[in-house]
């Protein structure tokens, strides 16, 4: 029996497409996913999650929105499908559930699910870097929310950034340098170079 130097070659492109397809269809069925929702409602509620949390009924309200009544997810089932998917939870004032909003999770998850185009695109359309009387540039490491009466330094935040200005974890802005020195022992950001 004679046997050809490419046998076995010709079928590679055959098995790559194949496989190609297969991964398709795997992203698809990942992408139905209760999973999968899971991470499309982190990915569309980030602009909610204050200093590093997200609560709980936050996701439910986004999740359960067009759902009917009998179809709805309860707080508790969502926490455990977070928790599944690697989130640790927490609280917040008033004793509610809160998971830590972890970005770096978030990105593996949604690469995961397919989710990674929906998850880049929301990240473009964060507000733009804002000037506040320029003199160092400072990157947030928390949400801040100037206008939110129940943060406990809000009177010194609202002096420092401004009147109802929402910045969000990771944000780059120039501002007074007094100012981002208190605000980066205070915690709220870190001046980057």
């Amino acid at each position: 029996m004679n046997e050809s130097p490419n046998r076995g070659r010709d079928r590679v492109p055959v098995l790559l497409d194949y496989f190609r397809e297969y991964e398709e269809i795997m992203l698809e069925e990942r992408g139905a996913s209760v999973d999968a929702e899971i991470i499309r409602t982190l990915i569309q509620v980030r602009d909610r999650v204050q200093s590093g949390k997200l609560t709980i009924k936050e996701i439910a309200d986004i999740l359960n929105a067009d759902r009917p009544e009998r179809e709805r997810f309860t707080n508790r089932a969502i926490s455990s499908f977070l928790s599944t998917l690697g989130f640790r939870s927490t609280h917040v004032r008033g004793g509610r559930a809160a998971i830590f909003y972890d970005d770096k999770l978030l990105e593996r998850r949604a690469q995961q699910f397919g989710l990674l185009d929906e998850l880049r695109q929301m990240e473009e359309q964060r507000p733009a870097v804002e000037k506040l009387d320029e003199g160092a540039t400072v990157e947030f490491l928390v949400d801040v929310d100037t206008g939110d009466v129940s943060l406990p330094n809000q009177p010194a935040l609202e002096r420092f950034l401004g009147k109802g200005k929402k910045f969000a974890k990771g944000q780059r802005c120039a501002i007074d340098q007094e100012a981002a020195n208190i605000l980066c022992m205070m915690g709220y950001c870190e001046v980057v170079k």
